[in-house]
C-alpha cells in the first residue's frame, strides 16, 4: 500500500534462535545470491548446535545489505520465521520466467491478459526470457532474494528441462513459501507424465506448489484458457481486487473479464448505463470434487440501474476445473444482488468442451456446474444425457440445450450455496462514494461492508453516486482490523477535524464501519493552480495483536481521491465558452453576417463543455458574475467593430458611386448593403 520500498522492523521474540533451526537453505540462498561465501557457510555449518550456528550467521551479517539479504532468505525459506527478521518489502512485480518457448502460442497472449487485468490486482507483470547462459533457479531465486519481486510465474516446458538451464551441483530446490512462487506446466498432449517425471528429478521441490497446467495442441490457445491462467496468476498473487468500470451504451460492446465473456447487442441500453464485472473462483474443496464433475467461475455484475435489458445478452462461462470424467448433466444457478440465496436459471444454453454460453435479459450473479453423478438419484437421468451428448457430438461439437432442466436435485443447489457461503465468509467490500469532491461539497463516505450486504441499507448521502466509482474486495478475518490513512505528501489529504481519531474499519457487521471525510488542499505541498487536485488513501491490515500484516499477498490497493475546485472549473468553462464565441464571431465576419448571442446560447455551451456552474447570464452567483464582468467588455468590442464595418463598407461605397452614378442607383446600393443591421438601429445587434 506504500509508494515505494520500505523496511519491515522485526517483531520482537525470545523463539528467534529456533526459528531458524533448520539453517541449510537459508545458507543455500545466501551462498547463490553472493551473500556469504562457500567457506563462510561451511565455517556456519561446522558449529555444533543450532544455537552456535545462528550466533555465528548473526556475526558474519553485518551491513544493511547483507542484513536485508538475510531477510529475504528467511522469507523465501522459512516463512513462518520472516516477522522476526528486519528485512525490506516486496514491490508489486511479477516477473514471467521462460526461455521462448511456445512463446506465440502462450506467453506473449498471456503478458498481454496479465498486463490488462495487472492494475485491478495492484500488480505489474513483465517477462525475462533465460539463456543457455543462465542457471533456471539460479535466476528465480535473484528475483526473490536481490529483487524482492512480489511473485515469480516459471514457464516449465520440455525445453526448460534440459541439461544447459539447470545445475549440476544438485542444491535442493530451497523455496518454501508457496507464495512468492506459482510455477505453469506446458506440455504437448499426452506429454504430462513425461514433463512430471523429469521435473522430479530436477527439482522436486517446485511439484509441491501450488500450480497451473496447459496442454498444447496445433491449434491456438483459446483466448479463454488464457483468460482463466492469467486471472489463476492474479489470484495467487493478491487476495484483494479492484472492481472496473464499465460504460454500456445503446451501440453494444463486448466485454471480457478473467476468461468469462458478455456480449451485449445493440439496443440493448436505451440511456448509458455504467457497470462493474466480478468474476470470483469458488476453492477447489471436499465439497466441490464430491458434488460437482466441473465448475465454471462465479460472474457478479454490478449495475447502476437494476432494469432488464432491452435486448438478451450473451454471456459464456469457461470451465474453469474439471474432474477427470465431466460429463455431468449441466446445471447453471442464478442469485440476485445482494440476496444470499441460489436458484436454478431456466434458460437456453449452448455448451462447448471448453464452455457454456447462454442468453439472459436479468442477471446480477450467476454460476454453473456438471453434477457429479454420483447420487443415484440421477445415475440413470445421466447415462442418458451422456447417450445423447454422445449422438451428437458425432455430427458436432456444440450441444444445445433446450432448457435449464427442472428437474435438477435440490441436493445440487444446497451444495453449491455450501460452497459459496464458505467463500465469502471472509470478503468484504472496502468502498469509497464518491472518490471525487468539489469545494462546495468536499466529503467522500468511506465505507466496509460484507460482501453479501447491500451499502445502501447502512448509510446514504445526496452526494453518493448510483454506482461507487471505488469498490475493492478484500479477504479480511473476522480478528482482523482495517486502517485508513491518507498520504500526507499527495495534494489532497482528509481535514484534521475529520481524521484526527483515525479511521478503522472492523469485519462487519460493525456498529459504525463508515467514515465520512472532507478532503481540502494539503497545507505541506507545493502544487500549481488546476481545476482537479489528487490524493490516495492507504489500507493496511492489523491483526489482532495490532500489528500491521505485511504478507505481500493480503496487501490491499491504495484508493484514488479527487477534489474538484468548482470556482476554476466554471471560470475554465467560461473562458472556453468565450473563446468558441469569439471564433464563430470571425468567421461570421469573414461572411458580412452578424448572428445574434445571448444568455441561452452561453447556456448551451456551457452544456456542451461540461462546466458544472449555473448557466451564463443566470442572477445569484456572484463569484460566476464577477468573472463574466472581466470577459464582456472584450465581447462587446468585437461585436460593434463587426457592426460599424456592416454600416461602413456600404456607405463607404455609396459616396464613392455617387459622383458618378446616375439617378435611381441609390437605392440598388442600399439593397447591396442590407446584409446588416437597418441603419439607425445599431443596438439590436448586442
Amino acid at each position: 500500500g506504500g509508494d515505494g520500498p520500505a523496511m519491515i522492523e522485526p517483531t520482537p521474540s525470545t523463539d528467534d534462535v529456533r526459528a531458524v533451526h533448520t539453517i541449510g537453505p537459508v545458507l543455500d540462498c545466501m551462498e547463490l545470491s553472493e551473500g556469504l561465501t562457500l567457506e563462510q557457510c561451511d565455517v556456519i555449518r561446522r558449529q555444533l548446535t543450532y544455537v552456535s550456528r545462528y550466533k555465528e550467521l548473526v556475526a558474519m551479517v553485518t551491513s544493511d545489505m547483507l542484513l536485508r539479504l538475510l531477510g529475504a532468505a528467511i522469507e523465501v525459506c522459512l516463512p513462518d520465521s520472516a516477522s522476526k527478521f528486519c528485512r525490506e518489502e516486496r514491490s508489486d512485480e511479477i516477473v514471467v520466467l521462460h526461455v521462448g518457448d511456445y512463446n506465440d502460442k502462450l506467453v506473449q497472449p498471456l503478458l498481454q491478459q496479465a498486463d490488462k487485468s495487472a492494475s485491478m490486482y495492484g500488480v505489474s507483470v513483465r517477462e525475462d526470457v533465460i539463456t543457455p547462459e543462465d542457471v533456471f533457479t539460479d535466476k528465480l531465486l535473484d528475483y526473490l532474494l536481490t529483487r524482492n519481486v512480489r511473485m515469480v510465474v516459471p514457464i516449465i516446458s520440455p525445453q526448460v528441462l534440459h541439461d544447459r538451464y539447470w545445475s549440476t551441483l544438485g542444491y535442493e530446490f530451497c523455496v518454501r513459501n508457496k507464495d512468492l512462487v506459482f510455477p505453469v506446466f506446458v506440455y504437448p498432449e499426452g506429454a504430462r507424465d513425461r514433463l512430471l517425471e523429469v521435473l522430479r528429478r530436477r527439482c522436486a521441490g517446485m511439484l509441491d506448489l501450488a500450480s497451473a497446467e496447459v496442454s498444447v495442441t496445433k491449434d491456438a490457445l483459446p483466448s479463454t484458457k488464457i483468460g482463466l491462467l492469467s486471472a489463476e496468476i492474479m489470484r495467487k498473487a493478491s487476495s484483494s481486487v479492484v472492481l472496473n468500470t464499465y460504460r454500456i451504451t445503446a451501440e453494444g460492446c463486448t466485454l471480457e473479464e478473467d476468461g468469462v465473456t458478455i456480449l451485449f447487442p445493440k439496443g440493448s441500453v436505451q440511456t448509458e448505463r455504467t457497470l462493474s464485472l466480478e468474476v470470483e473462483m469458488l476453492p477447489i474443496t471436499d465439497k466441490i470434487t464430491k458434488a460437482f464433475s466441473a465448475v465454471t467461475p462465479v460472474l457478479t455484475v454490478h449495475q447502476d440501474k437494476d432494469e432488464d435489458f432491452l435486448e438478451p445478452v450473451t454471456v459464456t462461462l469457461p470451465w474453469a476445473w474439471r474432474s477427470g470424467c465431466s460429463s455431468g448433466r449441466t446445471v447453471l444457478m442464478e442469485r440476485r444482488l445482494n440476496c444470499g440465496r441460489w436458484s436454478f436459471l431456466r434458460t437456453v444454453y449452448q455448451e462447448t468442451e471448453d464452455a457454456v454460453t447462454f442468453t439472459t435479459s436479468h442477471f446480477s450473479g450467476v454460476g454453473g456446474v456438471k453434477e457429479g453423478g454420483n447420487d443415484e438419484e440421477h445415475t440413470t437421468a445421466t447415462e442418458e444425457r451422456q447417450d445423447r451428448t454422445a449422438d451428437q457430438s458425432a455430427a458436432e461439437t456444440t450441444v444445445v440445450t433446450e432448457s435449464n432442466l427442472p428437474s435438477a436435485s435440490t441436493a445440487t443447489r444446497d451444495a453449491y450455496q455450501a460452497s459459496w457461503n464458505d467463500y465469502i465468509k471472509d470478503e468484504v467490500y472496502l468502498i469509497i462514494n464518491p472518490n471525487k469532491a468539489t469545494t462546495d461539497n468536499n466529503y467522500i463516505h468511506l465505507l466496509c461492508v460484507h460482501k453479501d450486504d447491500d451499502y445502501k441499507d447502512f448509510f446514504q448521502a445526496a452526494n453518493m453516486q448510483p454506482h461507487p466509482p471505488f469498490r475493492q474486495r478484500v479477504v479480511m478475518r473476522q480478528t482482523e482490523m482495517i486502517d485508513a490513512t491518507f498520504n500526507d505528501s499527495k495534494e489532497v489529504i482528509g481535514d484534521p477535524d475529520d481524521v484526527s481519531d483515525g479511521i478503522n474499519f472492523f469485519f462487519p457487521p460493525a456498529d459504525c464501519n463508515r467514515s465520512s471525510v472532507g478532503l481540502v488542499l494539503n497545507p505541506r505541498t507545493s502544487y500549481a493552480p488546476k481545476t482537479m487536485y489528487s490524493g490516495s488513501v492507504h489500507f493496511a491490515r492489523i491483526s489482532e495483536s495490532g500489528v500491521k500484516v505485511t504478507d505481500v499477498r493480503h496487501r490491499i490497493k491504495s484508493a484514488p481521491v479527487f477534489l474538484s475546485d468548482k470556482a476554476a472549473t466554471e471560470k475554465t468553462g467560461q473562458a472556453e465558452t468565450e473563446d468558441s464565441q469569439d471564433v464563430g464571431a470571425e468567421g461570421q465576419n469573414a461572411g458580412n453576417t452578424v448572428k445574434e448571442t445571448g444568455p441561452a446560447g452561453t447556456e448551451d455551451l456551457s452544456q456542451i463543455d461540461g462546466a458544472e456552474g449555473p448557466p451564463a447570464g443566470e442572477p445569484g452567483e456572484k463569484a460566476t458574475h464577477g468573472e463574466k464582468e472581466k470577459v464582456l467588455p472584450v465581447k462587446d468590442v468585437v461585436t460593434w467593430c463587426v457592426v460599424f464595418l456592416s454600416l461602413l463598407v456600404p456607405l463607404l461605397g455609396y459616396f464613392a458611386l455617387k459622383k458618378t452614378s446616375p439617378a435611381g442607383t441609390e437605392d440598388l446600393l442600399l439593397d447591396v448593403g442590407a446584409g446588416g443591421p437597418p441603419a439607425g438601429k445599431p443596438g439590436e445587434s448586442d
